[in-house]
């Protein structure tokens, strides 16, 4: 049964707005009506606010923005799935092979800026197992993926093919204390002069981490978030929390 708890006040909306919070599985979240109304979902990820017209999440310390259903296609799915029934995407490969992007993508015309936010799921035993965000030129399948390894190393990697790595542009480790546990936010940006990676711990304040010209190696035309899968027979998964294109 969904507990249904009534506030007092206005709550920061109209008028009369915030009454209620409630909690219930993320499948039966009510409509949007009311202007400050939360929604905790007992089985999801964040928490969501209605704005009167539509429920926005939020994440524990700052707000996520909602990822877009339509638009996604797979690039090297083999064995992956996806899950979207307790908000945002869960990304998963349930076997794992050696170096493969898994990977869903959509089409971006520059300028642009992505924002991603993620909850990794964590593996001490899969080597080099990464979460993370993608460039990618669809004319030859052509990446460079951005993404932080299990090992708390952050690298920006050219890739010829989803199975064909190149060389990373950069590879760096930093330190545990430094790295969000276990939500880490990471944005991409190509401003029609140059492709940017930027880091962030709080989805506030973002740390440049590599940029190039952008037509270094490809031009993309494509971006997404993938797996990066390093050890065979090893689950591998991310949940994506929020996406925000600008």
């Amino acid at each position: 049964m969904p507990i249904i708890s009534h506030t007092a006040g206005g709550g920061g909306g109209a008028p009369g707005g915030g009454d209620s919070t409630y909690t219930d599985t993320y499948a039966n979240i009510p409509a949007a009506s009311n202007d400050g109304d939360l929604f905790f979902p007992s089985d999801g990820g964040g928490v969501y606010r209605d704005t009167g017209a539509a429920w926005e999440p939020w994440g524990p310390i700052f707000p996520f923005t909602e990822i877009p259903s339509a638009g996604w296609s797979w690039v090297n799915q083999g064995s992956a799935t996806i899950d979207a029934t307790k908000g945002g995407i869960y990304l998963e490969d349930a076997t794992g092979v050696a170096t493969e992007i898994r990977g869903r993508f959509r089409s971006i015309s520059a300028p642009y800026v992505v924002t991603a936010a993620f909850l990794r799921r964590a593996h001490y035993n899969a080597n080099e197992e990464a979460a993370g965000i993608c460039f990618r030129q669809s004319s030859d399948g052509k990446l460079i993926t951005f993404h932080v390894r299990q090992d708390y190393v952050i690298q920006v990697t050219k890739f010829s093919s989803p199975g064909t790595g190149v060389a990373n542009y950069i590879s760096t480790s930093w330190p545990t204390v430094l790295m969000p546990a276990p939500v880490f936010v990471l944005r991409i940006e190509d401003d029609n002069t140059n492709r940017k990676c930027y880091w962030s711990g709080d989805g506030q304040h973002f740390t440049l981490i590599h940029t190039v010209g952008r037509t270094d190696y490809l031009t993309a035309d494509e971006v997404g978030f993938n797996l990066y899968t390093h050890n065979a027979g090893v689950t591998h998964g991310e949940w994506l929390l929020s996406w925000a294109e600008a």
